[in-house]
C-alpha cells in the first residue's frame, strides 16, 4: 500500500497539464502525504488527494477514486495561509476563514461535530463571519487560528489540553479564544500538542508532553527562556526550531531514530540540542523521517533517513549531517512530507523528490519568470538584490514617474511610494517580516506586478 500511495502521489506531482503558472505556497499532509494543497500566483488553490474518506477532495462529492491536481472551486482570492492534516483550513485575501475535511471533533469550526451531523465536510465552508484571520495551523483533530489583533483561538479535540483553554472538555466546535493576551504572532499544531510564538519571540506550548519542553498543560506555558524565529513539529514527538540568533535546535523523544549529529552532546535544561554551529538559518520543515532547512542565502539543506530518496541528494544513504541540495538554485520555501520533499525557488518554480521514485529535485510544470502579472507591460524593470535583507532597488529602462505598492501574501498593502523623473528607485523594507511580497508598479497607463523576497 505504501509503495502504491507514493507512486500515485508522484503521478500527481509530475502532472503538468494544470501547472502553467508559478507557485507561492505548498503544504503536505505530513503524516501520510494522502493530500496536498498548492497555491498558484493567480490566487487559485489546487488539491491532490489519495482518498476522499475525510472529504479532502473538497468537491462536494463522495467519490473515492484518487484524483490528481484539480482546482478548488473557481475562487482566485486565496492567500498563502493554509494548513492540512485530515482536515484543512485556508484563509482568503479578505481575511475570511474556510474549512473542510474530517469533522469528528468539530475541528472544522462550524459549530457541530459527529454524530450531531456528518463527520466530514466535503466542500469549503466559511468559519463564522470574522474577516481578520491571518494564520492557521491544524493538528490531527484540533485547529488553531490567529487574528490580526494578535488574539489566539482554538477548536476541535482537546486531547491532553491541546486547545489551551484550561478545560477538561472533550471538544469545542467553534473558535474559542485562548486566554486574553493579544501579543501572539505565530502558531503551530501537531497530533495533540500546540505551540505559539509571541511578539517578544518567546515560545509557548500546551497539550500532551511528548513534544513539549515542559510537562502536560491545559494552558500555554513558556517553553524556554530563549527567543525563537520559528519552529516545526512532527507527529513523531519531536520539535525543530530556529532561535533568533539564527542557530538550529531540536528536542523531543523522536529524534534519536534520525541519528542527526549535534553540537551539544548533553541536552540543556530544556532538552534542547544544537544542530551544527551555523547561525544563518531562515526556514525549517520536518517530514516523517527527515528534516529540511533553508539558509538566509537561499541554500537548501536536509538530513535524516533516506531510504526513499527523502533528502533529494541523489542517493538513498542516510545522512547524520545536513547536506546541501541543488546548490545552483536559490530557494524561497521548503516542505518535508512522508518520505517526500518539495521546494519552491525564488522564481516560483516547484520541485519535488522522494517517494522511492525521484532521486533528485525535479521540476513540476514549466519555467516561471519573477514577474507575476503584466497588463500591457511596462518597459523592463530590474529588481535587485532579490531576495533582500533590507534595501531593494527598482531600475527602469525609461525615464518617468512610477507608483509602487507593496502587498503581503494576504493582499494587505504594507508600503506605498512613488518615483518622479528618475531611472532608479531605492526602498528600505528592513522593517518588514521575512517572506514573499508583491510589488505593483504603474505609470498611469500600464501595470506590472513583481515578486520580491524579504529575508
Amino acid at each position: 500500500m505504501k509503495k502504491f500511495l507514493l507512486s500515485f502521489l508522484f503521478s500527481f506531482l509530475t502532472t503538468s497539464s494544470i501547472l502553467s503558472q508559478c507557485y507561492t505556497a505548498y503544504r503536505d499532509a505530513v503524516w501520510d502525504s494522502s493530500s496536498a494543497i498548492i497555491r498558484k500566483d493567480d490566487g487559485t488553490l489546487w488539491i491532490k488527494a489519495y482518498t476522499n474518506y475525510y472529504g479532502m477532495f473538497a468537491n462536494g462529492t463522495n467519490v473515492t477514486t484518487p484524483i490528481a491536481w484539480y482546482q478548488l472551486g473557481t475562487d482566485n482570492n486565496w492567500s498563502d495561509e493554509f494548513s492540512l492534516y485530515y482536515h484543512a483550513l485556508a484563509i482568503k485575501n479578505d481575511g475570511t476563514l474556510w474549512s473542510w475535511g474530517n469533522n469528528d471533533y468539530g475541528q472544522c469550526g462550524l459549530g457541530y461535530s459527529f454524530p450531531t451531523l456528518t463527520a466530514t465536510v466535503n466542500t469549503p465552508t466559511q468559519v463564522g463571519t470574522d474577516t481578520n484571520w491571518v494564520k492557521v495551523a491544524v493538528g490531527w483533530y484540533h485547529s488553531l487560528g490567529l487574528k490580526s489583533d494578535g488574539t489566539l483561538w482554538s477548536w476541535g479535540a482537546n486531547s491532553g489540553g491541546s486547545l489551551g483553554i484550561n478545560s477538561t472538555v472533550i471538544s469545542v466546535s467553534t473558535p474559542t479564544q485562548v486566554g486574553t493576551q493579544n501579543d501572539w504572532k505565530d502558531i503551530y499544531a501537531d497530533w495533540d500538542v500546540s505551540f505559539a510564538i509571541k511578539t517578544d519571540n518567546t515560545l509557548w506550548s500546551w497539550g500532551q508532553d511528548g513534544n513539549l519542553l515542559h510537562p502536560q498543560s491545559r494552558i500555554p506555558l513558556q517553553a524556554s527562556n530563549y527567543t525563537w524565529k520559528k519552529i516545526s513539529l512532527s507527529s513523531y514527538r519531536r520539535g525543530l526550531g530556529i532561535k533568533m540568533d539564527g542557530t538550529l535546535w531540536y528536542w523531543g523523544s523522536g529524534f534519536g531514530v534520525l541519528n542527526i549529529a549535534t553540537t551539544t552532546i548533553t541536552p540543556d535544561v530544556y532538552g534542547l540540542k544544537q544542530i551544527g554551529t551555523d547561525n544563518d538559518w531562515q526556514d525549517i520543515s520536518q517530514g516523517t523521517s527527515h528534516i529540511m532547512a533553508l539558509k538566509s542565502n537561499g541554500t537548501m539543506w536536509s538530513a535524516g533517513l533516506n531510504e526513499s530518496y527523502d533528502l533529494g541528494d541523489g542517493t538513498n544513504i542516510n545522512r547524520s549531517n545536513l547536506v546541501q541540495i541543488m546548490p545552483q538554485m536559490n530557494w524561497s520555501s521548503i516542505e518535508a512530507g512522508n518520505h517526500l520533499g518539495s521546494a519552491i525557488n525564488t522564481e516560483g518554480e516547484l520541485y519535488t523528490w522522494g517517494g522511492s521514485a525521484i532521486t533528485n529535485p525535479t521540476q513540476v510544470g514549466v519555467n516561471c519568470l519573477l514577474s507575476v502579472k503584466e497588463e500591457n507591460s511596462i518597459n523592463q524593470i530590474i529588481i535587485y538584490p532579490n531576495p533582500t535583507t533590507g534595501i531593494v532597488y527598482f531600475e527602469t529602462e525609461t525615464f518617468g514617474s512610477y507608483n509602487y505598492k507593496i502587498s503581503n501574501t494576504i493582499g494587505q498593502v504594507v508600503k506605498k511610494f512613488n518615483n518622479s523623473n528618475n531611472y532608479t528607485t531605492q526602498i528600505d523594507i528592513s522593517d518588514l517580516v521575512e517572506g514573499v511580497y508583491f510589488v505593483t508598479i504603474e505609470n498611469g497607463v500600464n501595470t506590472i506586478t513583481k515578486k520580491i523576497i524579504k529575508q
